[in-house]
């Protein structure tokens, strides 16, 4: 081990024998030696997790200057699965129809993504945008779409004229975002009625996955 610290092996540096290494809720014991690349990095591979280790660049007489730091490169994210998308818009669309009005529903994921979409026929045209940016707006920031009027009164006059004019940014009722255990893992958006018909419709999405806001 001194040998290595000392620069017997240039470039080698060995992990902790035996040492435990904790990040959030894992934990992992690793030993060996790990080689540095060109631009003092390295990553480490143990069962499925994947780990980049940050290593100090190697001093030119090899010298071992210290630790680098844990860091995980990758993290999991739930998002709404086809499923319960293609679900709700079909139970939305089958409340517009109870209220004599055609829409258009879209369901995103967390990213954005569209993840289903349905038009019923005789909807607006311009309503499929308007749908989809609800679901955008909705699941970009976790709040319905209709709350954002009463929200904005509360900000500076800068923050008010300036985020309305955001690409894909709505501020009327329609979009909702989807949430499981305080979790948000999509956006529902409808256009075509009323604000208040198309957040009815977006919720009855919602309860046909067993969601609620």
């Amino acid at each position: 081990m001194n040998d290595v610290l000392h620069g017997a092996l240039p470039g080698v540096y060995p992990l902790v024998p035996q040492a435990t290494i904790s990040v959030g809720e894992i934990s992992q014991r690793w030993t060996g030696r790990r080689s540095l690349s060109q631009s003092g990095t390295g990553d480490l591979e143990h069962g499925n997790d994947r780990w980049f280790v940050p290593w100090p660049r190697a001093p030119a007489r090899g010298r071992f200057s210290g630790w680098g730091a844990l860091m995980q490169v990758a993290v999991a994210q739930s998002v709404i699965g086809w499923e319960a998308a293609t679900t709700a818009v079909h139970a939305a669309a089958q409340h517009a129809d109870s209220l004599g009005i055609r829409v258009n529903i879209a369901v995103v994921d967390t990213g954005g993504n569209l993840a289903a979409f349905l038009r019923m026929p005789g909807a607006f045209l311009h309503s499929i945008d308007i749908a989809i940016d609800k679901a955008y707006t909705a699941a970009s920031f976790g709040l319905p779409t209709s709350h954002w009027h009463a929200a904005l009164q509360q900000e500076s006059v800068a923050v008010r004229e300036g985020i309305v004019r955001r690409p894909r940014f709505v501020v009327f009722g329609g979009g909702l975002p989807i949430k499981q255990a305080d979790q948000r893992i999509g956006g529902i958006g409808v256009s075509g009625g009323s604000e208040a018909q198309d957040e009815a419709c977006a919720q009855a999405g919602l309860a046909a996955i067993g969601l609620t806001l």
